[in-house]
């Protein structure tokens, strides 16, 4: 899991922070990577993975068509929502709304330093994925 994981992860991050676009193969190598080791890892737990995972994607989709409609702005692309969702099925709530959080932390650093206001998302999920999950497997 943790070469597949990393290898998807920096592979999306490059391809994100080169084109501006997170492809959909990359989340549904991860999603499918991430229930298989869910099923044998912790099985008791995959009804609250999917769970979590649905209740993730569906929120942040509805965030995005409100925020379109209302202002104008998509503030995620469909591939950030695509790798976060496939992510719930490998990491429980706390840790996805830590990636989250280290990730916006990121890009705020990156859009501040840099001086831009738009960032690619992408990298900065990777690379909090990538913290957490290598905390994960440490502790």
């Amino acid at each position: 899991m943790t070469l597949i994981l990393t290898a998807a992860l920096l592979t999306g991050a490059m391809i994100d922070y080169r084109t501006g676009l997170l492809p959909f193969k990359i989340s549904g190598v991860i999603g499918i990577t991430a229930l298989l080791y869910t099923s044998v890892s912790a099985p008791m737990q995959m009804t609250m993975h999917l769970i979590t995972a649905l209740g993730v994607g569906s929120a942040l989709s509805l965030i995005n068509t409100l925020s379109q409609r209302l202002w104008h702005v998509i503030p995620l692309g469909g591939g950030d929502i695509a790798l976060l969702t496939s992510l719930c099925l490998c990491f429980s709530l706390p840790e996805i709304a830590a990636i989250v959080w280290i990730a916006s932390m990121t890009g705020l650093i990156e859009s501040r330093f840099r001086r831009l206001a738009m960032i690619h998302f992408g990298p900065h999920l990777a690379a909090a994925t990538l913290c957490c999950w290598y905390l994960k497997v440490i502790l």
